[in-house]
């Protein structure tokens, strides 16, 4: 006899499990655009799921438990480098600006009227 097919929510969790390891990766490359691109779907999917049966199967349900705690898990090495990329942009944003207010202070670049 053949397995049974997996439900839908399993798929999906599967899926999603998926998608935040490449978002991951993307992140580890600092390819940020496509992280974004990732996100996107990511997001996409999460919701699609919020709304999808549990699963019969005390089987499945424990996979789906896996791949959420696995899930979790990945979701917070993105943050860190998230926060980390967010940090150098905030730091390269204050340079400009300081960089802007010497350039107005010494009269490289006239001030708007």
């Amino acid at each position: 006899m053949a397995a049974p097919l997996p439900t839908a929510s399993l798929s999906q969790y599967e899926e999603l499990h998926s998608l935040v390891k490449a978002m991951l990766v993307a992140a580890q490359q600092d390819n940020w655009e496509f992280f974004m691109d990732l996100g996107q779907r990511y997001t996409t999917q999460a919701d699609e799921l919020i709304n999808a049966p549990i699963p019969a199967e005390t089987a499945d349900r424990n996979r789906c438990a896996e791949l959420l705690e696995g899930i979790l898990k990945v979701d917070a090495e993105i943050r860190l480098l998230a926060d980390e990329q967010l940090g150098q942009i905030r730091r390269q944003i204050a340079q400009t600006q300081r960089e802007h207010k010497l350039n107005q202070a010494y009269g490289l670049y006239p001030q708007p009227a």
